[in-house]
């Protein structure tokens, strides 16, 4: 019976991480729009790792989203196709893998003119498709930070 109760709570530790970080929907309402770095945005838990979505100005002038990704879903080129909307219209997206401190993410560099930056700065959600996953970004808040961070990375 010891032997199964160590056995029991080592899985118990072992997957909780996991665990916690698939269920998003529990911790969602600690999402927020946020400040990461000087030249990023995010929406998740401020000061963390733990977010659906950022936005990097990167080299000053082009705009970059991250997201979370599963590496599976990179096409047979290495390429994640995103398909991203708002109101305003829609983004075409493709973007390489890259690891961060949350684990495996998609870095794609969005259009000088992109609808889904003007849907988040007028405030309406954001709807990323990746490979069949539908994921939705509240955009309340967005322009608050997505405002400077535009102003910065020469828009």
């Amino acid at each position: 019976m010891r032997y199964l109760s160590l056995a029991v709570l080592a899985v118990a530790v072992w997957t909780a991480p996991a665990a916690a970080r698939e269920a998003p929907a529990e911790g969602a309402a600690a999402y927020v729009w946020n400040t990461y770095t000087d030249t990023s945005i995010a929406f998740g838990v401020p000061d963390t790792d733990d977010r659906a979505l950022r936005i990097d100005c990167e080299g000053g002038k082009t705009l970059v989203l991250i997201t979370p990704v599963d590496p599976d879903s990179a096409g047979s080129d290495g390429l994640v196709r995103i398909v991203a909307s708002t109101d305003a219209g829609m983004d075409m997206l493709e973007g390489g893998l890259i690891e961060l401190g949350d684990g495996p993410n998609v870095s794609a560099p969005l259009p000088r003119t992109s609808d889904a930056v003007a849907g988040l700065m007028a405030g309406g959600d954001l709807t990323l498709m990746l490979l069949g996953e539908e994921r939705v970004i509240p955009g309340a808040g967005a322009a608050a930070v997505l405002g400077p961070l535009l102003r910065a990375c020469g828009g």
